[in-house]
């Protein structure tokens, strides 16, 4: 990196508030962080109206494995928001007022719920073969990150030991293969 790659945040490094710019960045996080949260609420809002509609539309694995991808990326975006500013508002597919949101509650239990809940429905393997999407170890690892990160060591800990011992998931043995264009080395390890 250097210096002139995100003007913006050069301004929140140097605490200088008032320069022009510098809420840029902060605003632009807010709103990917909410604008992610409201396209999985909505997820799960239009997953509900399919179902209630044409029953048969969706199978219950694939209903189950949309849902639970919905509440992984909830989680996300919300211990994202977490972590950038501590006291967020935590919105869910039932809200309908933004100003009564679950404001001034700890976030990182409802994250957590979210995640226990996709860790239920979520498939082992990524749904459909699809390279990329959450299944229940992405889950697992990411309620690992929560707990760690949030000061609950002992039980990220043990989150993260069941990630590590099913195997699944494990470091690549050359570091360059991560950043590979090579096709034998894409979606390692």
């Amino acid at each position: 990196s250097e210096s002139t790659d995100q003007p913006d945040a050069n301004f929140l490094e140097i605490y200088s508030w008032a320069s022009a710019g510098a809420h840029n960045y902060l605003d632009q996080k807010w709103s990917t962080v909410f604008e992610g949260i409201s396209r999985a609420n909505n997820t799960i809002r239009l997953l509900e109206q399919v179902e209630a509609a044409t029953p048969e539309e969706v199978t219950d694995a694939n209903a189950a494995g949309i849902r639970g991808e919905a509440l992984f990326l909830r989680a996300h975006f919300h211990f994202e928001g977490w972590r950038m500013w501590g006291n967020i508002p935590y919105y869910t597919e039932e809200d309908d007022d933004f100003r009564k949101a679950n404001t001034g509650v700890d976030p990182i239990p409802l994250i957590l719920a979210d995640l226990d809940e996709a860790i239920s429905l979520l498939p082992v393997a990524s749904r459909n073969g699809h390279v990329g999407r959450a299944n229940q170890w992405t889950a697992k690892a990411y309620k690992g990150r929560v707990q760690v990160s949030s000061g609950d060591y002992a039980a990220g800990l043990v989150t993260l030991r069941d990630v590590v011992n099913s195997n699944v998931y494990a470091l690549e043995d050359n570091f360059h293969h991560v950043w590979s264009g090579f096709t034998e080395f894409a979606n390692g390890r």
